[in-house]
């Protein structure tokens, strides 16, 4: 059974999804610009033999909403303090996207809180890439429409980062991303900010990357491979960007194979 709560940290209140009463914890740690939610089909497989906690980062589900501009490191920051907030000194971490980033920072400012990272779809961005994502329409905040066609630009985002996902999957994203509010694409946006190319190779932590094959960052798994040298790796044939929701048997098998 998944049960939900709230714990308060210095950044606000953090809602959580929890599961599992294993003496091991695994942190899942959701992508931009949707919630824990993208974990309900993954985490009752991990629940048999896990703790698992998967919280809403910062200004995504019902946790609160960061009061500025927020940084990968801030992010970070925040699920240190949520996982001290639950007198759990060490976790397994799973990253998606955003995620990924996120448990990176968490790896490299608190590795004795990180017993193994995996790390899906790793964002890593080409320096000429970065820029025009950050100025690029598709990622600016929602103008609000009387008619709510401004909820469309958010459909055909979803639609078009996973074409074979079909409707169902893309209204339960959509209604995941609406209480980012106006600006939904911020923790994108966060991600295009950050640099990884220095920072990962800082990692310590044995660490599985794990790339679908139709992943938007799988033809940058050699740029991975390059900075994470001692890093496993597992490709996931025909993972997309919803690899959680569509394909959540084969992106569990990875995981438990690389902790077990």
């Amino acid at each position: 059974m998944i049960t939900r709560a709230y714990v308060t940290t210095p950044e606000g209140q953090v809602h959580y999804q929890r599961a599992g009463q294993g003496d091991r914890t695994i942190l899942l740690l959701h992508q931009s610009p949707v919630s824990s939610d993208q974990y309900l089909k993954v985490m009752p497989l991990l629940a048999a033999r896990y703790t698992v906690l998967a919280p809403d980062n910062l200004g995504y589900g019902k946790t609160d909403k960061p009061s500025g501009l927020i940084e990968v490191a801030d992010y970070a920051r925040n699920a240190c303090h949520f996982l001290k907030a639950l007198n759990i000194g060490r976790a397994s971490v799973v990253g998606h996207h955003t995620g990924a980033s996120i448990g990176v920072e968490l790896a490299i400012a608190h590795p004795e809180m990180v017993d193994r990272l995996i790390l899906y779809g790793c964002p890593t961005i080409d320096p000429v890439v970065r820029e025009k994502l950050l100025s690029h329409p598709r990622y600016a905040p929602l103008d609000i429409k009387e008619d709510g066609s401004h909820l469309l630009r958010v459909w055909q985002f979803f639609q078009r980062g996973s074409p074979e996902a079909g409707p169902e999957i893309w209204h339960q994203l959509v209604s995941q991303c609406l209480p980012a509010g106006k600006d939904p694409f911020a923790g994108e946006k966060t991600v295009f900010r950050y640099r990884e190319e220095p920072r990962l190779p800082l990692v310590k932590t044995p660490t599985l990357l794990i790339s679908g094959t139709k992943d938007v960052f799988h033809a940058r798994l050699d740029v991975l491979e390059r900075l994470m040298p001692d890093a496993a790796v597992t490709i996931i044939e025909g993972g997309d960007s919803q690899v959680l929701l569509r394909m959540p048997e084969e992106f569990t098998r990875a995981v438990l194979d690389f902790l077990e």
